[in-house]
């Protein structure tokens, strides 16, 4: 009768403080309630992560409604075959749950019902074969048929000795987009300088680039307009002349994405790249000369950077001399 007069949350902490190490199981015995069912499913190792999961199954068969609660705390540890450390939980789950840090998680299991938990162990060891130990705290909000609340169960979910199946090693999925699409303005001309006025005061870009499958690498193309004025006043007596000379560049370029080695954030991707093309200069309103530049091929390198705004529509910026100006920048879409 003593029990039923103290509050779940008062047993709950007198019972963290004068038994930490209770035997769930054991604990359970001492109750008039039948005992929750836990048993081993699988305890999968993440070589890159150098995290193991423990999976097991939940089971309640009786005829009552149980609440169970998982916590991070203390008691929330695991062993090892290959060395004495403990080493703490990272996470855990309940069904569709996930906590850590701490938090307390719970789900109701119904009468004859089962759910799947798991319990990942972070920093282990990747040469170990077998978690010797694996615990973690619970506790139970038993509710009769009646849906009465009774007496809580409390105490240390033990999992005993599992062997570890390490799964091998996978290279980071790369999360650069399939394809992006980009329209950029630039500035400061590469080609057209002393002499020249710009008559067309940007230049403009498009460009496309598609990802190489499983690399954080794109390979596109890239078409860019420009137009300068060019005008030679002569004060010697001889005929003074102008012109306006336009440039059209295509070329191919290629990025590597600096993204899934520096952890940027979704929102932001860096890249540095190459390009090879060719421009087309020709000249129009040309006033008394016939030498302008001559068209030919080029190459230069860039650096870039995107900051997004939406999982697809972003800002663009762009350096080098992989275009006909030195500083492009513009919007940016990726599908």
């Amino acid at each position: 009768m003593f029990l039923e007069k103290i509050s779940p949350t008062i047993f709950f902490l007198f019972f963290l403080a004068v038994a930490p190490t209770a035997n769930f199981a054991q604990q359970t015995k001492q109750t008039l309630y039948p005992k929750i069912k836990f048993k081993t499913v699988s305890c999968v190792g993440d070589l890159n992560e150098k995290t193991v999961s423990v999976f097991f199954e939940i089971t309640n068969p009786t005829k009552e409604k149980h609440v169970i609660h998982i916590i991070d705390n203390e008691n929330a540890k695991a062993k090892v075959d290959t060395s004495s450390t403990e080493y703490s939980c990272k996470n855990y789950s309940l069904g569709n749950y996930t906590g850590g840090d701490n938090f307390l998680i719970n789900i109701t299991l119904a009468p004859d019902s089962t759910i799947l938990g798991s319990i990942t162990y972070k920093d282990i060891p990747t040469d170990a074969k077998k978690l010797s130990k694996a615990t973690f705290f619970s506790y139970d909000n038993i509710r009769n048929t009646k849906d009465e609340q009774v007496p809580n169960e409390f105490g240390i979910i033990d999992l005993g000795a599992i062997n570890i199946v390490w799964q091998k090693p996978t290279k980071p999925k790369s999360t650069v987009p399939h394809y992006y699409l980009s329209a950029s303005v630039g500035i400061k001309s590469i080609y057209f300088k002393d002499g020249y006025s710009e008559s067309n005061p940007v230049n403009t870009s498009i460009i496309y680039e598609r990802k190489i499958k499983n690399l954080p690498v794109t390979i596109g193309g890239a078409i860019s307009y420009s137009s300068h004025t060019y005008t030679y006043e002569n004060y010697y007596g001889t005929e003074s002349f102008s012109f306006k000379e336009n440039a059209v560049y295509a070329g191919l370029r290629v990025n590597g994405y600096f993204n899934d080695y520096i952890g940027l954030s979704k929102k932001y991707e860096t890249y540095v790249g190459i390009s090879g093309g060719y421009i087309l200069l020709f000249a129009t309103e040309n006033t008394n000369n016939s030498n302008t530049a001559k068209s030919g091929f080029a190459n230069g390198l860039h650096i870039g950077a995107r900051r997004y705004f939406t999982p697809n529509f972003g800002l663009w910026v762009e350096g080098g001399t992989s275009n006909l100006s030195y500083f492009n920048g513009g919007l940016s879409f990726k599908f």
